[in-house]
């Protein structure tokens, strides 16, 4: 959302977040967990409080298992 709204160049986004591009897009698109440093870092970016980037978060954000939950419960269907 913040970057649809503000428009950075992504490459500089993930730059500042101390990523590659590509690392950063998985970050975004939920396929790699978002660190608290990397939410700070973000936090920087936007010249913004953490408290109000974790007030965007969803409940549907808030509720999800974490990926590596996922992952293993995924290899663990693939075994059976």
């Amino acid at each position: 959302r913040l970057r649809s709204i503000h428009q950075p160049s992504p490459k500089n986004l993930a730059l500042a977040v101390g990523m590659s591009y590509t690392t950063y897009l998985k970050t975004e698109r939920g396929q790699r967990e978002l660190s608290f440093l990397m939410a700070l870092r973000i936090c920087t970016f936007y010249k913004m409080d953490i408290h109000d980037f974790i007030a965007q978060l969803s409940d549907a954000e808030l509720d999800r298992s974490e990926l590596s939950i996922q992952k293993q419960q995924q290899k663990t269907g693939r075994k059976k």
